[in-house]
């Protein structure tokens, strides 16, 4: 404990003022004593610490983290396949279902044509020679609209011989729509 160096008495660190003597006095650290340390640095120091710490736990990249990325990548590019193939089908099918409601169309045309000539030309009594060839026409459309609706689900070799019968069953349709526009009408 550092002494007044007018009368001796001890005094206090930070005493401005001798309490024995009234001298005023500056209270000096006796030799080989340190100042105490502040502890907001020691707490200054454990923030920088901390700080350099977790940085290092964010930027150093973490093994399960990369294997999480890979396996993410991997699944996602395994989705984009699937719904490429997706697609894909897709388009096929839908190829497909318009060829067959392409077919269903025709023979919808046929049917209409059909329907008008029977107006016009049969009327309420055919003669025998129409209600054959009406028979004829009538059957060959059912089956049409059967092998169009056939068409879609059959696979592509399948697909292209049921579409050529289709077509001959259409012409000869045609040819028997345009044989009853020619056959002798009956006399209403």
């Amino acid at each position: 404990m550092p002494k007044c160096p007018h009368c001796g008495e001890p005094i206090k660190l930070g005493q401005s003022q001798c309490y024995a003597c009234g001298q005023k006095v500056t209270a000096r650290r006796a030799a080989g004593k340190k100042p105490p340390l502040n502890p907001l640095i020691f707490v200054g120091a454990g923030l920088v610490v901390v700080v350099v710490a977790v940085g290092l736990l964010l930027t150093i990249p973490d093994k399960s983290k990369e294997d999480e990325a890979r396996r993410l990548a991997a699944e996602q590019e395994r989705v984009a396949d699937s719904v490429r193939r997706a697609n894909r089908e897709v388009r096929t099918q839908s190829a497909e279902f318009q060829e067959a409601e392409r077919y269903r169309r025709e023979n919808g045309e046929l049917q209409s044509r059909f329907d008008r000539l029977v107006k016009q030309v049969a009327g309420d009594k055919p003669t025998p020679e129409q209600q054959r060839l009406m028979a004829s026409v009538r059957t060959n459309l059912s089956r049409l609209a059967g092998m169009a609706d056939r068409i879609a689900s059959l696979p592509d070799k399948e697909r292209k011989v049921e579409t050529d019968s289709l077509r001959a069953l259409q012409r000869e349709v045609r040819s028997l729509i345009s044989e009853l526009g020619r056959a002798p009408k009956s006399d209403n």
